[in-house]
């Protein structure tokens, strides 16, 4: 991959979602007590944590965490540990935005949740019969305050700023040698992310295409559109990955779904053209 002389603390920062979710669980020491009791079973064997309401509710809510982070996944690319992933300023303008608006949808979606609590306890009071516990149930203010999401933005670190003055100078350059190597290594890791990203949904459309009886969804198609258009925003300076993308694009991008599925030419000329585009990937990725 072509990335020589790439400055990433120029040209990205590293960004992290983190989320807090209240999952109204508890572990019941009398109910693990009694069920080991009941099976014979010595009491550390093993630990009943219930459920404290109806599941409906949060299932929905956890689902719309699950958006932000796959979200946040897609519109970044991997650094060292993946708690922190690099967001290149080139989409900084389009991932901000769309976050905001999953993160609006998140507190919305916590608000509403919050305002059937009193109504969940009274249910929960019925449906655990001696496992209710009233002290395991915080007023729904308390409960609203544990739903929420911070977005954290930490610029790339530059070995330069490394100033510790007790420490030798050898040692000093060391570190800062280390930190060099570690983000030029940091690139081509997220660059082979980003290179698996856009060989996956061709992969899986020669897969689909060459199954002659196989069903497929317009996804299939628009999957392709989706990352390609995502390259020109994540790309960390290889020019291969921009020519692949818009190689991409012109030949397999526009191709009509329903055409893939009636028109028997058009199916077999999409699939000799994915195939030669992953043959030509392959020494990249």
């Amino acid at each position: 991959m072509n990335i020589k002389g790439y400055l990433l603390e120029e040209k990205a920062m590293l960004c992290h979602v983190e989320i807090h979710f209240y999952g109204f669980r508890k572990y019941d020491k009398e109910a693990s007590d009694v069920t080991a009791e009941k099976m014979g079973a010595d009491k550390n064997s093993g630990r009943y944590n219930k459920s404290l309401i109806e599941r409906e509710g949060l299932r929905y809510l956890k689902n719309v965490s699950g958006d932000i982070r796959r979200y946040h996944r897609r519109n970044t690319l991997p650094w060292r540990d993946d708690e922190y992933r690099i967001l290149p300023s080139t989409n900084y303008i389009d991932h901000t935005k769309g976050l905001r608006e999953k993160v609006s949808k998140f507190d919305k979606s916590a608000d509403d949740f919050c305002k059937t609590l009193p109504e969940l306890y009274e249910k929960a009071k019925k449906s655990l019969g001696k496992m209710y516990n009233e002290g395991d149930y915080p007023d729904p203010e308390t409960v609203r305050s544990r739903y929420w999401v911070k977005i954290k933005i930490s610029p790339v670190p530059v070995s330069g700023d490394f100033r510790v003055s007790t420490i030798d100078k050898k040692e000093l350059e060391a570190i800062k040698k280390e930190i060099e190597s570690e983000k030029v290594e940091a690139i081509k890791e997220a660059m082979t992310s980003l290179w698996e990203r856009l060989q996956s949904p061709i992969k899986k459309m020669v897969e689909k295409l060459s199954d002659k009886d196989g069903e497929f969804r317009d996804s299939l198609v628009g999957n392709i559109k989706t990352i390609v258009n995502l390259i020109p925003k994540l790309n960390l300076g290889d020019e291969n990955i921009t020519k692949f993308a818009k190689d991409i694009n012109s030949k397999l991008c526009n191709v009509d779904p329903k055409d893939l599925r009636k028109d028997e030419k058009v199916r077999k000329e999409t699939t000799k053209i994915a195939k030669e585009i992953l043959d030509k990937m392959s020494a990249y990725c």
